[in-house]
């Protein structure tokens, strides 16, 4: 792993929190993989740009804001990303923030895989952290 992947998730955050979805698959692999657990409220994976895209637009809508706390390198030299989320409200209802972790593969600068996870905690698991 080299710095420009770390870059290169930078990149996809920054582009996340502007809304710009076509920024941010600009850095995906056109095979590129988003993996949900079985817990999530969309779960299962979502494969190549069309499928990334509405669940990028998807999460979109429900996550106002994503900032980073941490950002580690794995041991098998993925990249894993602390964030604190926060979300819209449903209807007038408040809504929710909390810790969440992201497993990212980046290969030849673009992201293969994201792997999304309720809890920091249950992330760093997941990545050998």
């Amino acid at each position: 792993m080299t710095d420009q992947d770390i870059a290169v998730v930078e990149a996809v955050i920054a582009a996340f929190n502007r809304g710009d979805v076509d920024e941010v698959l600009r850095f995906n692999h056109p095979d590129g993989e988003w993996v949900n657990p079985d817990y999530a409220i969309e779960t299962g994976t979502r494969r190549g740009p069309d499928e990334l895209r509405r669940a990028l637009e998807s999460v979109m809508e429900f996550f106002e804001e994503v900032v980073v706390e941490s950002i580690e390198r794995a041991p098998d030299g993925r990249i894993f990303v602390t964030s604190r989320v926060r979300s819209r409200g449903m209807g007038s209802g408040p809504g929710i923030e909390g810790t969440t972790g992201t497993i990212y593969t980046v290969r030849d600068g673009l992201v293969h895989r994201y792997e999304w996870y309720s809890t920091a905690e249950e992330g760093r698991e997941a990545a050998g952290l």
